[in-house]
């Protein structure tokens, strides 16, 4: 039983560091995914069955955290740039489910970054 487990996870941790490095693909799909990984569509979706969520709410997941941080430490031009480099072609779904995720936009994502012109410029 443990055997198992322990194959499950060296299975979900291949699966994980693929879509991590895939992320900006919108064509993701779980078969691109098991053939990279060398598993079965069916064992992919077994896999994510005993999770709480599946693999499609897990990308966007992902997906969403990537663009949140990316955001917050401003490190892009446009949402647009943002929005492809992790995976969606549509900015405007990009921004809709991202407010619906973290209940503000792209736009007004708060930066990490702890800027001292902010605090020092309150004359």
């Amino acid at each position: 039983m443990s055997n198992s487990s322990s194959i499950q996870s060296v299975h979900l941790k291949r699966i994980e560091h693929y879509v991590y490095l895939h992320l900006e693909n919108p064509a993701l799909t779980p078969a691109m995914v098991a053939a990279a990984c060398h598993i079965s569509v069916r064992y992919l979706h077994k896999l994510f069955a005993e999770l709480p969520y599946s693999f499609s709410e897990w990308v966007k997941e992902l997906r969403l955290k990537q663009a949140n941080h990316i955001l917050k430490t401003k490190s892009y031009v446009t949402i647009d740039e943002v929005a492809h480099r992790v995976g969606y072609g549509d900015q405007g779904y990009f921004s809709r489910i991202y407010k619906q995720h973290f209940g503000y936009t792209p736009r007004d994502t708060p930066s990490t970054s702890t800027s001292t012109s902010t605090s020092t410029s309150t004359r």
